[in-house]
């Protein structure tokens, strides 16, 4: 990913819908809905223990913010704009 960061997506409570983070996802930044039934190891490796949450990641891996619960469009651009600014 140049220059963007992965947002995790986990909403399982309510499934079959399209998360927050969906709205994002661009060639910069790809978005990927986690299961915790199917993916126990990103919800234990990015500290997922509460949903809905959005984890945003950069391109080494590393949280750089996290939501806990639903957040505003304009907290998910801050978070993907300060990414790009770092990197």
């Amino acid at each position: 990913m140049v220059g963007g960061g992965l947002l995790l997506v986990d909403v399982p409570l309510v499934s079959g819908r399209v998360g927050e983070g969906a709205l994002l996802e661009s060639d910069e930044v790809a978005v990927q809905e986690i299961e915790v039934s199917e993916h126990k190891d990103l919800h234990a490796r990015y500290s997922i223990d509460a949903v809905p949450m959005i984890v945003v990641v950069d391109d080494e891996g590393v949280t750089r913010a996290s939501f806990i619960g639903v957040p505003t469009a304009a907290d998910l651009w801050a978070a993907l704009a300060e990414l790009r600014a770092a990197g």
